[in-house]
Order: structure tokens, then sequence, then C-alpha cells
């Protein structure tokens, strides 16, 4: 309750009664106070506040802040115009201040003149005290200002609204000078204790800056990449010669896992695991992997290791990285040729072997009917039957010898054709008819499917044509059992003239055909093996056609289901009569 007593002449009394209870059951005592006051207020304060009004130098003067005087701003916002004014007298006597009205005239203030602290009422015109805090934080240069909120709604509640709000503090009206002063001191240390650990840190940063320069000027110099993980698995630090691969800048890739900076995610992945393999284990550890950056696809060698602290633990995994790609290509390329090599020296060895006995045989069945025919007269028919042996086999070592020569002349460059008009029909039927003997003494059938209605004339050499043809049907023949089938055709093929060699023998293996043309390689290699050659037949066909500027294929079902040769020649070459 409120009572005056006034007497003309002798003045006025002015009494204010107010009652006293002890807190609810259950209630904590916290619960009852403001969390910034930390006990109750005597009515000697109150009074002695009152009495300061009137007489500023009468009241309680509260113990001085450790803050020097003069050294801080404080922004007042206050729309009572007393409070204000009360406000403003405790703090001016400690610190600078500057008083305003409301709370956007408080922001524009703190836009125009950055205040070390802001002491608003939460009950304000333009913007309440929640609203100019909000907008304080929104901005870079008022973000970090403390903010003193002063409220006459008590409670824990609302005091945890405002600091959950971002206050520094929260004082509940009515509130002594010390009550004031006291929080407002302590959060203008902590500002000053903050901007001074801000400038250290700043100073560090800049330490850290130059001292990455300084590194970056060193391995600029490297072509290798070299890197740090923290313990996190994130870049610390990454040289140019990384930056320039992966297209990023340091500010692009520092704080980066190498899964948000591209990397395929089985290729991150590993790397994670590998970093808390070298965490754990403090061994270094060592990998190859592909990877897509900036210079395409390449291929790199790297290794982690731990970087250890004074008291032996891993603080980081520091990483360096090698292009080894034109090594690697190297490498491969010196493996496959030593596999080329041996490969060629073992077809080198099988061929002599080949050679050896192929030679051999025609010569030992010449010599022993040399032999037989000297030690006795002979009778007639065994005469002529060792004469048409002793020419067939020297015969067959003859060609032998020219086909060796024809690849020798292959391989020097020296294979030289004629040039003049040939009757690709009339050497085909020319070719038929030197083999037809050996095809009936096999019981092959032989089946031809030629273009009859014009001849076909190419320009080219005769005899390697024909022993194109003869070389196709000879291995026809060898490789066709007894009662088998030969086909031979001729057609044009759009621009080309196509030779066909079909016949229905053993077949080819799959793997085997693309070296069926190759030199001295037979699909036999054993000295067991049932047909005789040197396996240059094949190998002299595709020479030859190649040199008259045509082209040679094979193919094959597999093995059992025959096989067709087939070359051809382009018809500028060629032209119909």
């Amino acid at each position: 309750t409120i009572r005056v007593d006034s007497e003309e002449g002798r003045g006025t009394t002015s009494a204010v009664s107010m009652p006293m209870r002890p807190a609810a059951a259950g209630e904590s005592i916290a619960a009852t106070r403001s969390l910034t006051t930390a006990s109750s207020v005597s009515a000697d304060a109150y009074v002695s506040e009152a009495l300061s009004w009137v007489s500023p130098g009468s009241g309680e003067v509260a113990a001085r802040p450790s803050s020097s005087p003069g050294t801080a701003r404080v922004l007042l916002a206050d729309d009572n115009a007393d409070m204000r004014d009360y406000v403003r007298r405790l703090l001016s006597e400690r610190w600078e201040v500057e008083a305003v009205a409301d709370g956007a005239r408080a922001l524009a203030a703190a836009r125009a003149r950055r205040p070390d602290i802001v002491v608003a009422d939460v009950m304000m015109p333009e913007l309440d005290g929640f609203e100019l805090l909000a907008a304080l934080r929104s901005e870079s240069s008022t973000r970090e200002v403390p903010v003193v909120l002063l409220s006459a709604r008590a409670g824990e509640e609302a005091t945890l609204k405002g600091i959950e709000a971002g206050a520094a503090d929260y004082l509940v009206k009515p509130f002594t000078a010390r009550d004031l002063v006291a929080p407002v001191d302590v959060q203008l240390q902590r500002a000053q204790q903050g901007a001074a650990a801000a400038a250290v840190e700043a100073r560090m940063m800049a330490a850290s800056e130059q001292q990455r320069r300084f590194y970056d000027a060193v391995l600029s110099a490297t072509p290798d990449f070299i890197y740090v993980f923290g313990l996190d698995h994130r870049f610390i630090y990454v040289n140019q010669a990384l930056l320039a691969m992966w297209g990023k800048t340091w500010d692009e890739a520092i704080g980066r896992t190498c899964l948000e900076l591209g990397y395929e995610p089985w290729h991150a992945e590993m790397h994670d695991r590998e970093i808390d393999q070298v965490r754990a284990t403090k061994q270094p550890i060592r990998g190859e992997v592909p990877f897509h950056g900036t210079q395409g696809r390449r291929i790199y060698d790297y290794i982690f290791v731990p970087v250890f602290a004074a008291d032996g633990e891993v603080i980081a995994v520091a990483g360096t990285t090698r292009d080894v790609t034109d090594r690697r290509m190297s490498e491969d390329a010196l493996r496959e040729s030593e596999r080329r090599l041996a490969e060629a020296n073992h077809v080198k060895d099988q061929f002599l072997a080949t050679l050896s006995h192929e030679l051999r045989t025609p010569l030992n069945a010449i010599l022993g009917w040399t032999h037989m025919l000297q030690s006795a007269p002979p009778r007639p028919e065994f005469l002529e039957r060792g004469m048409q042996s002793i020419e067939r086999n020297a015969k067959a070592q003859a060609q032998l010898i020219e086909d060796l020569l024809d690849v020798s002349r292959v391989i020097s460059g020296k294979l030289a054709l004629k040039s003049e008009d040939v009757n690709l029909r009339s050497v085909i039927s020319g070719a038929v008819d030197s083999v037809r003997p050996a095809m009936i003494a096999k019981a092959l059938r032989l089946r031809t499917d030629i273009d009859t209605d014009a001849d076909i004339v190419i320009c080219g050499d005769a005899d390697r044509l024909r022993q194109v043809m003869w070389n196709l049907l000879s291995n026809a023949i060898k490789f066709t059992p007894s009662g088998g089938t030969i086909d031979v055709g001729v057609k044009r093929a759009g621009e080309t003239i196509e030779v066909r060699v079909r016949d229905s023998g053993v077949g080819i293996e799959a793997s085997f055909l693309p070296h069926v043309f190759d030199r001295f390689r037979q699909a036999e290699s054993s000295p067991s093996r049932q047909h005789g050659g040197l396996g240059l037949g094949l190998a002299i066909v595709r020479h030859l056609v190649e040199a008259h500027g045509g082209s040679v294929s094979a193919a094959s079902d597999g093995p059992g289901l025959g096989a067709v040769f087939m070359f051809r020649l382009a018809l500028e070459a060629a032209r119909a009569r």
C-alpha cells in the first residue's frame, strides 16, 4: 500500500508498505530470485538508492569495478526517461555512456559506432530488447557485442528466455547500483579478454599463414603432392601441386574430406580406413591408386605417415603422392616386350625343331629309295615306284625351301611383284586343277561357285596369286579328313572382290584364330602332331594378299566344325570385262 501525509508549510511524507512471505512449499529458492541477483535486496538499500536520485553523492556507492574509467563504451537503451537517467548516472561514473530512448535508435547508434556493451530494456517501442538483440547478432560488426537485458518481468522462465535469446545477462527491476554495475563490469572484462584472445588468435593465424606460405614456397618446386590430414580425415594442408591437380583453391580444399572434394566413394572410404590405420598402428602405409584429375586419368603412388606430438600420440597424418603413370606404362611396355620376346623364342625353338623334322623327312625318303635302287637291279615296277617317291619328296623339300625364301624376302622387304593383267577366274581354276590329285587321293568333294558372267581381271602377279590359292587349297586338304568337302567361291561384295575357301575339316580353336596368319605358328605344336609343314603357308598368303592391297581373314565355329579362309581385293585394283 502507499500512504501520503502532507501538512502545508511543513512538508510531505510518502510511505510504501509491502508484505513479506516465505517461499511456497516445494518452490526452490533459485526460482524466487533473478539468476543475476546473489542475495535479496533490503529495504534500506532501496531507500539509499531513492535518496541517491535526489542527492547523487549521498547514496551507497558500489565497489569500483576493475575496468578503468573511460576505457569502455556503454550503449544504454530505455524508453523510461527516469530509469534511463538513473542507469546512465550509475554507469557514467565508471564508463562512457551513450543513452537512447528506443531499440531502433540503439541499433543505429551501434552501427554508427560499435559499443563495448549494450544495456537495453526489454519493453521498448520501435524495437524491443529481444528484437534489438536479434538485429545485433545478425550483423558481423556487432555479433560479438555483449548485451544485458533489463526487465520488470521476474522468474526463472523469463531469465532463461533472455539467456537463450543470446543475452549475456538478464537483470530484473528493481535493482541496486551494485546489482547493475557488477554484471556490466563482468561482461566488459570478458569482452576485453575475448578481444585479447582474438588478437592473439589473429596473430597466430597470421603466423600460421606466413608459415604456410613459407612451406608453399619450399614445396612448390616439387611435382609431388604433399598434404596433411587431421584426425577427422579433413585436409589441413595441401601444396600447390595438389591444388592444381584437383582444380581447387586453398579455401575450397582446406577443411574438406576426400569425398567432399569429389573422390569416388570407394576411393574416399579407402583413404579414411588408411588414416585410421596409421593412427592406430603408428606405422606408415603405402599404396597405388588411379585418379581422374585435371590431367586426366593417372596412376599415383602414395604413402601416409603419422605425425607425433611431444607425448608420442598421433596428432595428424601426413602424406606424399607421386604420379607414376609414365613409369608404369614403361614397366608394362617392358613386360609386354619381354613376354613377346619369350614367346618369339619359344616359337623359334618350335620352328627350328619343326624345320629339322620337315627337311629330314623327305631327305630320309630320298636317301632310302636311292640306297635300295643302288643295292640290286630293281624290277621295273619297283624302279618306277622308287623314282616317283624320290620325285615327290624332292618337290616337297623344294617347296619347304621356297617357302623359307619367300618369308625371308618378306622380312627383308625384297619381295617383288610383277604388274600385269591377271584373270582371277583362270588363276583359281588352275590352282584347283593342281591340287585335284591330292583331293582325289583323300576322296574329298570340291564345290565351286565362281561368277561366270564376267571374267574378273586384276592387275597383279599371276604366279603369286596362284601361290595364294594353292596355299589355301593345300591347307584345306591337309586339315580335312577323307570324304570331306571343300568349297571355293568368288563373288563381288560391294567395292571388293571376295575369294572364299571353306572346308569341313578339324576347325580352329577360338584362342588360336588371331594367330592363324602368324609366321611359324601352328595349332599343333607338339612333336607328335598329325599334320606336317612349317606353319608358313598362311603367313605367306597374308603377306602376298596385303602386297596386292587386299586383306585376309579366317573364321571357324570351333574344333570339328571346319573353317573358312577369305581374301579380299578392292575393286579399284580390279575391273570386269
